[in-house]
């Protein structure tokens, strides 16, 4: 594993705090661009401190990926999630994998008060935010979980976290939390924003597949569009795979291991696939139509630019019909409605694209004109207003 002169400088603060003796709990929050090595945090302290590592993950693929990752450093890992039944016996140190979910169990809740965390780790934190409200109602009880007396330290990780979000995330420490990091795309990514009618985009799509080499995920937000889309690429001549929620877990592993081994060329996807997950192969991703949510936009975004020698792209489709299929979404939740009125309001902007998204997120860099997304490469100047 890296020595601490190879860390990143959010790495090393992350560390310092965690590993420093202290008689209060120490909380850190810790937000970080896509494929920056957040996970690295937990692997060494794992790694190095032997301790007991509570490890809360949204997405079973993602589990899997994490126990792999975990395993072959040589730390003894459980997975309780992601079609894992293992857990650690009692005073065993190592890494405990589980899902929200899985912590509501009452059996599940008395093994952990005997086994005795002393780290504490939300991965993919943005979760809390987004999916807690009515999505998977159990993210909304992850931080009661640090009520448990061994846990003295936590860390929570993300690309993005909107500063609604993490003024609610302070109030559930007991001790204010270290905050580090601050929100930005990956700077190998170039962002297009194309409003395209929906009688028009799948003509869009195949013309701008036909430019692109490499692999690339295509997100859209019905199982039943992953199979009519994947249909269409596939007769293209371009190897396809399909990924969504109502596929069995052997199916949905089989698609891992092909993107994995690069066995396929395009995967039609739901967007539960892929997040947190390391495939720094793919070159671009492409969302068929406009996302929830300015956080799901980044999101999705993140799942490329992880490569430094693979230029990536990424291309968002939307219209104001989206938006019309979006209001069922809403459900007099004042919430979800400014999120869709700022999300519509980035789509239609004309600055630039990352100086938006800094914006919203509380980034403090300072705007630029970054020529990495499609406002900036057709014009010489924009306004920063």
């Amino acid at each position: 594993m890296a020595d601490m002169f190879q860390l990143r400088p959010f790495q090393k603060e992350a560390l310092a705090a965690l590993e420093s003796p202290t008689q209060s709990p120490q909380h850190v929050i810790c937000i970080a661009p896509t494929g920056s090595g957040k996970s690295l945090i937990y692997e060494r302290l794992a790694s190095r401190e032997r301790c007991r590592t509570l490890l809360i993950t949204p997405l079973v693929a993602l589990a899997r990926q994490q126990f792999a990752r975990l395993q072959k450093l040589g730390i003894p890992t459980f997975l309780g999630a992601g079609g894992g039944k293992s857990s650690p016996l009692i005073h065993q140190s190592g890494a405990w994998i589980v899902s929200p979910e899985l912590l509501q169990f009452a059996s599940v809740q008395h093994h952990l008060t005997r086994w005795g965390p002393e780290l504490m780790v939300v991965d993919e934190c943005h979760c809390l935010w987004e999916w807690g409200d009515k999505f998977r109602p159990a993210f909304q009880k992850v931080p009661h979980t640090l009520t448990l007396p061994s846990i003295r330290k936590s860390l929570w990780l993300t690309a993005t976290l909107p500063i609604e979000a993490r003024l609610q995330l302070r109030t559930f420490f007991s001790t204010p939390p270290i905050e580090l990091g601050e929100f930005d795309l990956s700077p190998l990514v170039f962002l297009e924003i194309r409003h395209s009618p929906l009688t028009q985009r799948l003509q869009e799509l195949m013309s701008w597949l036909h430019s692109q080499e490499g692999t690339g995920i295509i997100f859209v937000s019905t199982r039943d569009m992953t199979l009519r889309l994947a249909r269409v690429i596939a007769a293209m001549g371009k190897k396809t795979s399909i990924y969504h929620a109502g596929m069995s877990k052997e199916e949905r592993q089989l698609t891992e291991r092909m993107v994995h081994e690069q066995q396929t060329q395009i995967v039609v996807a739901t967007t539960a696939f892929g997040m947190g997950m390391d495939y720094p192969h793919l070159s671009f991703v492409i969302l068929w139509q406009a996302p929830t949510s300015l956080l799901s936009l980044v999101q999705t975004i993140g799942r490329v630019g992880r490569n430094v020698h693979t230029p990536s792209r990424a291309l968002v489709f939307w219209d104001f019909d989206d938006f019309r299929m979006l209001e069922w979404t809403i459900q007099n939740s004042h919430k979800r409605r400014n999120e869709l009125n700022d999300l519509l309001i980035f789509l239609k902007s004309k600055n630039c694209r990352r100086a938006s998204l800094r914006r919203y997120f509380g980034s403090t860099l300072k705007p630029s004109r970054c020529s990495r997304c499609d406002i900036c490469a057709k014009i010489a100047y924009w306004p920063l207003a």
